[in-house]
């Protein structure tokens, strides 16, 4: 159920930025600029991400530009190397006690708990990646 709730806002995020096909219906000739954002950790995050990328060059060639981009390579190296590492990890060595972790997040009490440090965690470590978002403008994350 969890991994299915990944991919539903998804595909309506597909749904709801997709340029019209109507001409008529679009209301600026712009190119949209649709930045996509993915964390190596393990390769199904960039391959979801690439396979989305690949569905808007395909769906709308010039109607839209789909920017990739790893979130990782703009933290701080030191986060970077820990963040992997510790995915690692948790994956290979104590994979059940990761899946009991994912799994509890999807929890309102729990996810309660641990937001504010997730959150503050992420403001610490995503100056560079705030800048460049703000840099290129998107359209649409």
């Amino acid at each position: 159920m969890a991994r299915l709730a990944l991919f539903v806002p998804i595909l309506l995020l597909l749904v709801t930025v997709a340029p019209a096909k109507d001409p008529a219906a679009r209301r600026t000739d712009r190119v949209k600029k649709i930045l996509i954002i993915y964390a190596t950790a393990g390769a199904g995050h960039k391959k979801a991400a690439t396979a989305i990328k690949k569905a808007y060059d395909e769906s709308y060639p010039g109607d839209a530009e789909a920017i990739l981009i790893d979130a990782l390579d703009y933290a701080p190296g030191r986060f970077k190397w820990m963040y992997l590492q510790f995915y690692l990890l948790a994956v290979n060595k104590f994979s059940r006690l990761w899946g009991l972790t994912y799994h509890a997040t999807n929890n309102f009490y729990v996810n309660l708990m641990v937001a504010k440090m997730r959150r503050l965690n992420n403001w610490l470590n995503s100056k560079r990646l705030r800048e460049y978002i703000i840099n290129i403008k998107p359209d649409v994350i």
